[in-house]
């Protein structure tokens, strides 16, 4: 959302979450999620720096932390009793966070400079309000381009 209100900051406190149901059954979700702040702790790592790791996210599991994170990222957390009022983005985005979602399919690209990043600018660029058709094409030229380097 951030990287949207950059492109297009008319578009601050505007955002709202919708999911697609493709089918006529009833769904087994009602969207994607794409979590990417996800932390664990290394088996492998000594049982002192386990601890360690284990405390860090203890802290970053208490609300007051996680708030300070979601504020300051304008990313959701999957953690209670946070407070998304002082971002509006957020604010208006929660009602997502009690949907039943699945988590969205991971991709490893193994030519990021020349397709993952000017993907990822294009799409952001559609979602801050940059024509489609236009930003799609000149998009395929430049991966293309970038592919026969």
């Amino acid at each position: 959302m951030s990287t949207v209100t950059k492109l297009n900051p008319a578009m601050s406190g505007k955002m709202k979450m919708m999911s697609f149901i493709t089918t006529d059954a009833k769904p087994l979700y009602q969207g994607i999620t794409n979590n990417t702040f996800i932390l664990s702790v290394n088996a492998k790592a000594s049982s002192t720096d386990q601890r360690i790791a284990a405390a860090f996210i203890s802290f970053l599991a208490q609300s007051e932390n996680a708030q300070a994170y979601a504020v300051g990222t304008s990313q959701h957390v999957s953690i209670i009793n946070v407070d998304y009022s002082a971002n509006v983005d957020l604010l208006n985005t929660s009602d997502i966070m009690g949907k039943k979602l699945l988590l969205a399919p991971r991709f490893l690209f193994n030519n990021v400079n020349n397709v993952r990043n000017p993907l990822e600018d294009a799409l952001i660029a559609i979602a801050g309000g940059a024509d489609v058709t236009k930003t799609l094409t000149d998009t395929s030229k430049t991966i293309k381009q970038g592919l026969s380097s």
